[in-house]
């Protein structure tokens, strides 16, 4: 059996393990006390998010949006989660990177779930940044709960609503709602999708209101350049551009070329 002064040298650097705060001892006296990993909700979290920067938090009886199980080029790329605030105001949304979700083999979170979310928050400043300075976002973040966020399900609520939006009021002030889900009217589609150069994800469709629609959770079929995509329903999101995520079939309805008015020049 271990001495207790082993013993209790081990369950210190197991807890500092936990937190992400393993650091140097002087004399068995650690040199930095373990933060507390503090409870917030989603707005308060947005208020504070640089002093929350790396920090493990826990969000409680927060509502599901939508669950990545959608793989839409066979590269085996999903598990995102998607959430948000139950008050569902502007911004009030955030993401689980990559998420470990707890629940029964091939059972899938659905919108309107209550989850709780615990793991380290982070300010994404985009893949290899700084390291690769051309890789990095140009003056945006995108908050989010780093690689393997725990996602628990404790209940169940009504699907949240989306925020209806004009076009030009999300093009302006697009990065106020990243994370929220938004309703967007009237869009004639200019580019359909195309694989990205890697070949692991589609690149978003695009339309002649500059708003373009991401493949992450559903790939919108049966449309050609110049129809007209009478609502879309997505969540906001960011990947060196703004776009919106649309989830299922009943997120979109498709018009006629005449439904959607011309595009502002």
């Amino acid at each position: 059996m271990m001495a207790p002064s082993v013993m209790t040298d081990v369950v210190r650097r197991s807890w500092f393990l936990v937190l992400g705060l393993v650091g140097a001892c002087d004399g068995g006296v650690p040199l930095e006390r373990p933060r507390e990993i503090e409870t917030l909700t989603i707005p308060e979290l947005r208020a504070r998010a640089d002093a929350f920067d790396g920090r493990p938090v826990v969000l409680p009886n927060v509502v599901v949006l939508a669950q990545d199980a959608f793989d839409e080029v066979g590269s085996g790329r999903t598990g995102t989660v998607y959430f948000a605030d139950p008050g569902g105001g502007r911004g009030d949304g955030l993401q689980a990177f990559a998420a470990r979700v707890a629940l029964p083999p091939g059972d899938l979170l659905e919108p309107g779930d209550v989850v709780d979310v615990r793991g380290t928050f982070v300010r994404f400043r985009g893949p290899n940044c700084p390291e690769r300075p051309e890789l990095c976002f140009r003056g945006r973040t995108l908050d989010q709960m780093a690689f393997g966020a725990i996602v628990e399900r404790v209940g169940w609520w009504l699907p949240l609503e989306p925020i209806e939006l004009s076009v030009a009021d999300y093009r302006e002030r697009a990065w106020e709602v990243v994370g929220s889900l938004v309703t967007l009217r009237g869009l004639t589609v200019s580019a359909l999708y195309e694989p990205s150069a890697d070949g692991t994800r589609l690149r978003a469709l695009e339309t002649e209101q500059g708003v373009e629609i991401g493949a992450d959770l559903h790939v919108i079929e049966g449309i050609a350049p110049g129809d007209c995509l009478r609502r879309v329903t997505g969540i906001a999101s960011y990947f060196f551009s703004d776009f919106v995520l649309p989830r299922g079939s009943a997120d979109v309805e498709v018009g006629v070329p005449g439904d959607c008015p011309p595009a502002a020049p």
